[in-house]
């Protein structure tokens, strides 16, 4: 079984990726809250979510997720996707490009962070197992 530690969180929250045990993580099968109907084609969603985020996204739609509801007989999810621009190193391989989407995400306050539930006490230092 792998440790790592998490330090006190007395510096800007973008350190965390820094030291993320997995980058790029956030980037591969991650869930963007795009809710859109099961049976609509990748093509389908991709314009949807362009339209939705006002701007082209390079993210490529994987399918729907385990997140399913059912409206009038029809299913639709919260769908899944995978970002092409991540490196084998788990980094954005065009950073200065990222979308919006991106640039406001804030680490360990979302559900495609792996630091999601972790909330260490100011000050404190806290091992996870």
């Amino acid at each position: 079984m792998s440790h790592f530690i998490i330090l006190g969180q007395d510096r800007p929250e973008m350190a965390l990726c820094g030291i993320c045990p997995d980058k790029g993580h956030c980037c591969r099968n991650f869930d963007s809250s795009l809710v859109y109907w099961d049976d609509a084609s990748h093509e389908e969603v991709t314009r949807y979510m362009n339209f939705i985020a006002n701007e082209q996204m390079p993210w490529i739609p994987l399918g729907p997720g385990p997140k399913r509801f059912v409206q009038n007989g029809r299913a639709y999810s919260h769908w899944l996707f995978d970002c092409p621009r991540i490196g084998s190193d788990g980094l954005c391989t065009d950073y200065a490009n990222r979308p919006q989407a991106c640039r406001t995400l804030i680490p360990g306050t979302v559900d495609v962070c792996v630091f999601q539930k972790i909330f260490p006490a100011h000050g404190k230092t806290e091992e996870i197992t």
